[in-house]
């Protein structure tokens, strides 16, 4: 976990400075790392209220059979894709115009709209099936394995589709990439993908790894705008205190005594509203409260009904 920053235009969930929540895999070079990145990623989402989401998956490598097919110089090839990449935002017809202005093969670009027009068409339940013969078939079969693996291992919680116009931005990826999902949400909420070429660059060697990032920002949005607590096993309690009657250091070190047990413990001054206040705690996750108004009485916690 840590913190990330790129060049960009600050926007809902987007920023010029974020928390990125990483998990990676180094070391293997088998799509087991892709999988289990995967799955570990959907069951972190599962696990803090997320469901019916969406994993997209692709390959840099059937990008690049594709793009062979179409015809382009290998010199146009991450042009070609950083173009598609803006699929999202610009539209095919975006895409098109971009193509036509930036490449000199006019051929090419009339041969790869026609691939995407067929694919963001919604006419064949299997894009597998129009992927070109340059596309090699061990990797279709790989991801073809993981896709299966993953629908059996997610019960239907979410989803994981094939999406041959995924690129994900980043020059780096040598494999399958991923994103994830949500439908009420603008941009993907996770992503990541094989990089085995970039750690050899500072080792002299080939070192295959793999990574899954989770936007921080992006799913406290979402959580918020959805009134979602994170699930916990842990009882979470708050000691109340009026600022009249009881002294800031009562209050602390009454809660870190409680707070020496099990489960969370927090402390909050007294409202003028406290049915209102104990309202808020319970969308927080808060399940009892104690009220402290006097130094020398005893309180009890009770549940906050």
């Amino acid at each position: 976990v840590g913190s990330v920053f790129r060049a960009e235009r600050p926007q809902k969930g987007r920023y010029r400075q974020f928390t990125q929540c990483d998990i990676d895999v180094i070391g293997d070079e088998s799509d087991f790392a892709e999988l289990e990145l995967i799955l570990a990623t959907s069951e972190a989402l599962s696990q803090i209220g997320f469901s019916g989401f969406t994993v997209r998956i692709n390959d840099r490598r059937i990008l690049n059979g594709v793009v062979e097919y179409c015809g382009y110089d290998k010199n146009e090839f991450e042009m070609v894709f950083i173009t598609i990449d803006k699929l999202d935002k610009i539209g095919l017809d975006g895409i098109e115009k971009e193509l036509m202005e930036k490449s000199v093969n006019r051929p090419s670009s009339v041969k790869l709209m026609s691939f995407l027009r067929n694919v963001s068409s919604g006419l064949n339940d299997d894009l597998f099936t129009l992927l070109p013969n340059e596309v090699n078939k061990n990797v279709i079969d790989e991801l073809k394995q993981i896709i299966k693996s993953v629908k059996v291992q997610s019960n239907g919680s979410y989803q994981i589709v094939f999406d041959p116009t995924l690129v994900r931005g980043m020059g780096y990826y040598t494999g399958p990439v991923f994103e994830i999902e949500d439908k009420d949400f603008p941009s993907s909420i996770a992503g990541g993908g094989r990089y085995d070429n970039m750690i050899g660059k500072y080792f002299g060697k080939k070192i295959p790894a793999c990574g899954f990032s989770i936007g921080f920002e992006r799913i406290m949005t979402l959580l918020e705008e959805r009134g979602l607590s994170i699930a916990t096993n842990e009882e979470k309690r708050v000691v109340i205190f009026d600022v009249n009657s009881v002294s800031a250091n009562f209050a602390l070190t009454f809660a870190k005594e409680v707070r020496s047990g099990d489960g969370i413990v927090s402390t909050q001054k007294r409202r003028k509203n406290v049915k209102k206040q104990l309202d808020d705690l319970v969308k927080l996750g808060y399940t009892s409260f104690c009220l402290l108004d006097s130094e020398s009485s005893k309180v009890e916690f009770r549940p906050i009904k």
